[in-house]
């Protein structure tokens, strides 16, 4: 590994020196190309997870324009006047429109994200992985452009299903380069920068599409033009300034070394290991239930509001934005708690598992709590998303430091398959809860209770993340080839792999 003037940098792959590891200067300050590809994450995450949420302030009308209302025993549809419209309009059949606009689009959205999740996460240990990011991109964004000219329920069904593409196949990706573009003390810097732009894109996108859309919500397609477009432009200049890193280089075990030439790639056995590894299984367990109240976060808080609280649709979105503020505050400090608690890792599941548990108590009262302004319940959601977003990103780091790089693309696929699966499932069992229980309160409530069956995993990585991290570095150190011995010996050196 090069260094200079005491900082690490990153080898890049092909003919580059090490001075065209930095990218530019402004104000004084020098930028690095990892710093630039964080800038680009970011700037991509916000869009991604924008496009995920632009149905939710407008579900109650895209219910009536596809035929989900109620109706007489002859078939004539019931009828009902809207004093905000000032007119008569059909009355929603609430039960259908839960199960097929939240629950059944999001479970086809994840459920389909989740697959190309696991494909592109064989191709991150193998290909090419910005080339691989931007096609996974790409296709996303065209089926999210797509839906603003669908005209049928099947159609809108088939774009958004389609839209998981880009964040399942994108999350895998990202965070196999952020592990070969930060050292195991900077990783969850990088990691919080990733979570802000997800928690700050689901709160934009529904903000956004809440000013777009007029009060008839004719317009509800406009807000997926506006989304999709930018990525296509993201998209050229990562392809345009972005070079694919070399493969584990900032390893701890690496860390003396003049120069690496990491090419271990996965195989079965790897799999095989990664599949016995503890702290990896807790993290997979832990993100089914603890994704539930997620899912109807993104799916049902937004209109939950507008038809059961009186809030205005044009600031309900703000609600939703004050939980991503807040959540964007949690990624920052579970982040910065990650690195500053690298050499005492058994404090961070600690962490997670009782913010975790606290953080569902202040979104459980805003569920229950009486109809009141937006503002109010903003100043709610602002302090639940910042406890349940520490998290998001800790969860995060410890999966990148305690998996070799040679699988961390697989690994990061099956960890967002498992976050997909709570949260497309959530949405779905909640759909079906709504109708059991007769309320959309009593479901939304219930659905917390993931969280805190989310916090008994994290207790129990206590006894595993400390002896799963020393594992990695101890293969990445002695079980690949003799000459490892020098650097198992305390030896600077070279190392081929």
């Amino acid at each position: 590994m090069t260094r200079t003037n005491n900082a690490e940098v990153a080898p890049l792959s092909g003919p580059e020196q090490e001075g065209d590891e930095i990218c530019c200067t402004c104000a004084g300050r020098t930028f690095t190309k990892a710093m630039w590809f964080v800038f680009l994450v970011v700037c991509l995450n916000i869009v991604l997870f924008a496009d995920q949420n632009l149905l939710a302030p407008a579900l109650t009308p895209i219910a009536r324009e596809f035929g989900f209302v109620e109706k007489y025993a002859n078939g004539t549809v019931i009828t009902e006047y809207d004093e905000d419209l000032d007119a008569y309009v059909a009355v929603v059949d609430g039960d259908m429109r839960d199960r097929k606009l939240v629950g059944d689009i999001t479970l086809a959205f994840f459920v389909l994200g989740g697959t190309i999740s696991l494909i592109v996460g064989y191709l991150t240990d193998v290909v090419n992985r910005r080339n691989t990011l931007a096609v996974v991109i790409v296709l996303g964004e065209t089926s999210c452009l797509a839906t603003y000219f669908t005209t049928t329920y099947w159609g809108l069904f088939a774009t958004r299903a389609a839209t998981g593409v880009a964040i399942g196949g994108a999350i895998p990706l990202i965070y196999s380069l952020f592990g070969d573009l930060f050292s195991v003390k900077n990783r969850g810097k990088a990691v919080a920068a990733a979570s802000i732009a997800q928690g700050a894109g689901s709160g934009i996108g529904q903000v956004l599409a809440g000013l777009i859309i007029n009060d008839e919500g004719t317009n509800w397609r406009l807000p997926f033009v506006v989304v999709a477009v930018p990525a296509y432009f993201l998209v050229i200049i990562l392809l345009l300034t972005v070079k694919e890193p070399e493969r584990g280089t900032k390893e701890e075990a690496f860390q003396d070394l003049d120069e690496v030439n990491y090419s271990e790639r996965i195989s079965w056995e790897q799999v095989k290991t990664l599949l016995k590894t503890p702290t990896f299984l807790l993290i997979l367990l832990q993100g089914i239930p603890a994704s539930l109240p997620w899912g109807v976060i993104q799916g049902y808080l937004n209109d939950y509001l507008i038809e059961e609280k009186d809030v205005d649709r044009n600031q309900s979105g703000l609600v939703v934005l004050g939980f991503g503020f807040g959540a964007i505050l949690g990624a920052v400090v579970g982040g910065f708690l990650a690195d500053r608690l690298v050499d005492k890792k058994r404090r961070i599941p600690v962490v997670m598992g009782v913010t975790t548990t606290v953080g569902a108590f202040p979104l459980l009262a805003l569920i229950n709590a009486e109809p009141m302004a937006a503002i109010a319940y903003t100043l709610i959601a602002i302090p639940s998303g910042l406890i349940i977003g520490i998290t998001g990103s800790a969860v995060r780091v410890i999966l990148v430091n305690t998996i070799a790089p040679s699988v961390r693309g697989s690994a990061f696929s099956l960890f967002a398959l498992s976050d997909d699966i709570g949260k497309g499932m959530g949405a779905y069992i909640v759909s079906l809860l709504i109708t059991a229980a007769g309320s959309r309160e009593a479901g939304l409530s219930i659905s917390l209770l993931g969280w805190i069956i989310g916090a008994l995993f994290h207790f129990c990585m206590v006894f595993t993340v400390e002896k799963d991290y020393k594992r990695t570095q101890d293969h990445l150190a002695t079980a690949l080839l003799p000459e490892a011995g020098t650097l198992a010996a305390g030896k600077p050196g070279k190392l081929q792999i």
